[in-house]
């Protein structure tokens, strides 16, 4: 199963809200692993250590930065 996933992931790419958060820190390191291009928002602060991470700052409760974060 967990090969299944790994392949599914490999080079797609992959928005994570919170990812700079503990579980989103950790699901951008399990996505990596499988071969994903990860983009990451973020609020307020910056803390994410990943430099293989595309990271935008947005405030999510705006349509307009939903609609440029979700554009390749």
């Amino acid at each position: 199963m967990k090969e299944k996933i790994k392949n599914f992931f490999k080079s797609k790419s992959v928005l994570v809200t919170g990812g700079t958060g503990f579980v989103g820190q950790n699901l951008i390191k399990r996505l990596r692993s499988y071969g994903a291009k990860v983009r990451c928002t973020y609020h307020t602060n910056n803390n994410l250590s990943d430099k293989g991470v595309e990271t935008i700052q947005a405030d999510l409760r705006s349509s307009r930065d939903c609609n440029s974060v979700c554009k390749d």
